[in-house]
């Protein structure tokens, strides 16, 4: 299998790693990750083994994981987006389902990005498909790097064998070894980043639940202008940031 791939497939075979895990009515859902995402993943199943969790993304005290789609919700809440409802994972794999349909995909890459994304495309190709990690480390990765670099559309046309998304990373020629093709353990990282929380006075609290009283009321998080207006005209905010307005009103919100 791996003497079929390209130079540039080998490579993101080395440099990715493919994860599994349950998906709907039991099916694996391959969960591709870089080295970066690997060692935060890495660093999470430390946490939640110590807390002993039954989940890696858990609350404490609670028995059931979070859900992907309801964190994004969240974060689509706090960050100014024009419309943060359209931001949902059904969507964000109808785009990824959509732009591919500028290469010239053969039958079976097809076949192998829409079971990656989970889609089915006839029973007999659920049954009769070769289940393989290598096809999601090195094709099927080019693809999604294509798009989250946003060059895909300078490569219409294209089949994977041809893409190369790699506009100014350099891959090392050593980065891949015939005789083993598991991905290496990478250190967790000992850095931390040190951040020192300054809590919220009566009269800054005070001035939020007035300027965004209407807010609070509707359950609508502001936008960026109605943070930074507020700033610019109510000295108490002077020493907050625009995000850490955000953060105060939607907490006020959930409350």
């Amino acid at each position: 299998m791996m003497q079929s791939l390209s130079y540039l497939e080998k490579q993101l075979c080395a440099r990715m790693c493919v994860i599994r895990v349950r998906g709907k009515r039991g099916r694996g859902v391959p969960l591709l990750f870089n080295q970066e995402a690997l060692q935060l993943l890495r660093w999470c199943v430390k946490k939640a083994i110590s807390f002993k969790h039954k989940f890696v993304f858990q609350k404490r005290g609670s028995n059931f994981p979070l859900r992907g789609n309801d964190v994004m919700s969240k974060m689509c809440q706090i960050v100014d987006l024009e419309r943060p409802e359209l931001f949902t994972t059904t969507n964000l794999r109808k785009y990824c389902a959509t732009t591919a349909q500028l290469l010239a995909l053969k039958e079976n890459e097809i076949e192998a990005l829409a079971r990656h994304l989970g889609h089915d495309i006839n029973i007999y190709r659920e049954y009769y498909r070769l289940d393989s990690n290598v096809v999601e480390l090195g094709r099927i990765s080019k693809l999604l790097i294509a798009q989250d670099e946003g060059v895909l559309s300078t490569h219409k046309g294209k089949s994977l064998d041809e893409l190369t998304p790699f506009t100014g990373t350099t891959i090392q020629s050593d980065a891949f070894s015939d005789s083993d093709s598991e991905i290496s353990s990478s250190p967790e990282p000992t850095k931390k980043r040190i951040v020192n929380k300054v809590p919220w006075n009566e009269n800054e609290e005070a001035c939020i639940k007035r300027v965004f009283l209407n807010n609070i009321i509707k359950k609508k998080v502001p936008s960026f202008s109605d943070c930074q207006e507020a700033k610019n005209n109510n000295a108490c905010l002077n020493n907050r940031t625009i995000v850490q307005i955000k953060s105060k009103v939607y907490n006020m919100i959930q409350k």
